[in-house]
């Protein structure tokens, strides 16, 4: 243990290197004239949640016919310092490379020091060439759920079968502020979103069940002009028990929704 902790700043200061040089190849790539990257395909996934849209990446890229990118603007490990800049030289570094990646709202805004103007930055991805995948999760209740139970666990993301067995209690107060945020966050997307060309996927229709996914990729891939090919996933859906039986406080939260006005959905 005493030797990793040795290794960590060293470990952290290479990452952080080989980021900074990313970084600085896809601005040089950036300048290529946009011309020379046309036929190439570029999806950029937008949106808050993470199981759908790494869900949604894994699956394009099944296809064969992308190379995933995941989240390109996490700030956990460093801030991209231009973003729209950062993106548009992804883009276009290699030629005959069609490119999947994930942008969340809050790496633009909340997470950042210096926040992004959205808008604008949806708007030069369009003008780009890039074309933009909407993914919503509607049920807000069952995607905080998620999230409290991927905290719980370590972890977003499933590729065994193994049987997991978890008992949330989730503080109310925190809940209620979370959900109402959520609800902002998802009428503030579709604003920003409004007169720009993108597809819409939602997770409860076009993605929560296994039997959807080759119809939903199938449409994303007839809308980019690309041949329709078998899809397929090592993922595998993280919780399969009833909110009753994961949450054991969930009486108490129902009460506060209905307090509240609010809708309960599950």
């Amino acid at each position: 243990m005493s030797s990793l902790k040795q290794q960590l700043p060293f470990l952290r200061l290479r990452t952080s290197l080989v980021l900074h040089l990313r970084e600085i190849r896809a601005y040089s790539a950036g300048l290529k004239n946009a011309g020379e990257s046309e036929r190439k395909k570029k999806v950029l996934i937008y949106g808050q949640g993470r199981s759908g849209t790494t869900l949604f990446e894994h699956l394009m890229c099944s296809t064969g016919h992308f190379v995933g990118y995941h989240e390109v603007l996490n700030t956990v490990t460093r801030e991209v310092v231009w973003p729209i800049h950062y993106i548009r030289g992804l883009g276009r570094q290699f030629d005959d490379e069609n490119i999947i990646l994930h942008v969340k709202p809050n790496h633009l805004g909340q997470d950042r020091k210096r926040p992004v103007n959205v808008r604008l930055f949806l708007k030069a991805m369009c003008e780009d060439g890039w074309f933009i995948v909407h993914i919503q999760r509607k049920n807000i209740i069952m995607k905080m759920i998620s999230n409290y139970l991927a905290v719980a666990r370590g972890g977003y993301h499933k590729t065994d079968d193994k049987e997991e067995k978890h008992v949330l209690r989730i503080p109310p107060q925190e809940f209620f502020d979370r959900y109402d945020n959520h609800r902002l966050l998802l009428d503030e997307e579709n604003t920003l979103l409004q007169g720009l060309p993108h597809i819409k996927i939602s997770y409860e229709r076009d993605l929560e069940r296994t039997e959807c996914h080759q119809q939903t990729i199938d449409k994303v891939l007839e809308e980019l002009g690309l041949e329709k090919r078998t899809v397929s996933t090592k993922l595998k859906k993280i919780n399969n028990t009833s909110p009753e039986k994961l949450v054991e406080n969930l009486d108490e939260l129902h009460k506060g929704f209905l307090a509240r006005g609010w809708e309960w959905t599950l």
